[in-house]
């Protein structure tokens, strides 16, 4: 049972690991493949990978992004840690 939730966790996670070579951002310094899953080109980062951006991301805080945006953020970094946590198990 532990390995199937596994697989399915980690076959909605892969989704958004996919971000550009270039960090592709938009707007004032908003990283949107990581924000929202967009203009993200080919390349795939790991999930500790992910995590360091997510961390990065929520440091540019209200200076970049919205109130929601940051709730979305942290959301996200919350939910690859848990995996990640699940993962070591």
């Amino acid at each position: 049972m532990k390995t199937i939730l596994s697989l399915c966790c980690a076959a909605v996670l892969s989704a958004p690991l996919l971000v550009s070579a270039a960090d592709v951002k938009t707007g004032a310094g908003k990283n949107s493949c990581i924000l929202n899953s967009e203009n993200c080109a080919g390349q795939s980062y790991t999930l500790q990978e992910i995590i360091a951006q997510l961390h990065n991301e929520l440091q540019k805080g209200a200076r970049v992004y919205t109130a929601g945006e940051i709730e979305h953020l942290a959301a996200k970094l919350a939910e690859y840690e848990r995996f990640e946590a699940a993962m070591d198990n």
